[in-house]
């Protein structure tokens, strides 16, 4: 396995198009990505490939109660529960990426747009100082929701959200990934829209969410706030389960490793094998896909990809975006 800064700059590049294609495949149009940029924490730089940091912050995890995805009618209470939709995980997953587009394309009336209201009173958020509240400091980011739990109250949901960033320096060829960064997403389903509000506390997001009072109010829709619910398909979320697993086999290769199942884990004998055959893995998993498939319950399916190279990968959810992978097929 190479450990020069070519071989950094080349996975770059690769991942990169990877992202690319998942953009144009997960998405009818420019704001509807998956993918996007903003900010990190965690850091790998061009001289350790191979070598992740440690996974850190909130994990998010919860006993839920009553619910499942919050598909209730308007005027009941929902109560606090995990989300198990797949089309609603993924679209307020987009929600916040765009939230970290409109901050890095400097686009200070979207991120004024997309802001909960008493966010900005709190805070005392103006268009002259907007730009205080933005992170500009990378060309490329990803967000990656792990924990979402869903309450709501006459047709206003909210979705609490834990999570993590992937991103890119290009200038310094710097790696960087930051966990345990938490959100709420309202989504007002009267008027088809939403507001953004960033989770600033050491709670976790799981008792944030059972503390979290609820209230009737309304959500003023404007150009940056539409609500529609995107769809994922079950194809979509094995390349998407892929391309987050092959970008942390170097990002955070001590997390890639725990995600194995007990099966991989022999296949491998121990970490320092798997990290030795890194780049071999990188390169069997393939988002070409020739087939797929999917078996189980909502949030706890067992996800298969076999891709133009034969290689077959299975993804066993405890929950989306949870889950344990095999490479031993």
């Amino acid at each position: 396995m190479k450990s020069d800064k070519s071989f950094i700059v080349i996975m770059a590049i690769i991942v990169a198009v990877i992202i690319g294609l998942l953009l144009y495949y997960f998405s009818d149009n420019s704001t509807g990505s998956i993918f996007t940029k903003g900010d990190g924490g965690n850091t790998i730089n061009n001289t350790t490939p191979g070598h992740g940091g440690s996974n850190s912050g909130n994990n998010g995890n919860g006993n839920t109660t009553g619910g499942n995805s919050g598909n209730n009618s308007n005027n009941t209470i929902i109560t606090l529960s995990s989300v198990d939709d797949y089309d609603i995980f993924f679209t307020i997953n987009t929600i916040i990426n765009e939230y970290y587009i409109s901050q890095t394309t400097n686009d200070q009336t979207a991120v004024l747009n997309k802001l909960d209201s008493a966010y900005i009173k709190t805070h005392k958020i103006t268009k002259s100082n907007v730009k205080n509240f933005m992170n500009q400091n990378y060309e490329s980011i990803s967000y990656f929701s792990k924990y979402m739990y869903v309450k709501g109250f006459n047709g206003i949901k909210y979705y609490f959200v834990n999570g993590e960033t992937q991103s890119y320096d290009f200038a310094d060829e710097i790696l960087t990934e930051q966990t345990g960064i938490n959100y709420l997403v309202t989504v007002d389903e009267n008027n088809r829209t939403y507001s953004v509000t960033p989770i600033i506390s050491s709670t976790n997001v799981f008792d944030y969410a059972q503390d979290y009072k609820m209230n009737t109010k309304s959500i003023e829709s404007n150009d940056d706030n539409k609500y529609s619910k995107d769809k994922m398909e079950d194809d979509k979320i094995v390349i998407y389960y892929i391309t987050y697993y092959k970008n942390i086999l170097y990002l955070n290769t001590e997390k890639a490793y725990s995600m194995l199942t007990q099966e991989s884990k022999n296949k491998y004998v121990d970490y320092e094998t798997f990290v030795k055959n890194l780049e071999t893995i990188y390169n069997n998993l393939s988002t070409n896909l020739l087939s797929y498939a999917a078996k189980g319950e909502a949030g706890s399916r067992k996800y298969s990809g076999i891709g133009m190279n034969q290689f077959r990968v299975d993804f066993e959810e405890k929950g989306i975006m949870d889950f344990k992978v095999d490479l031993t097929k």
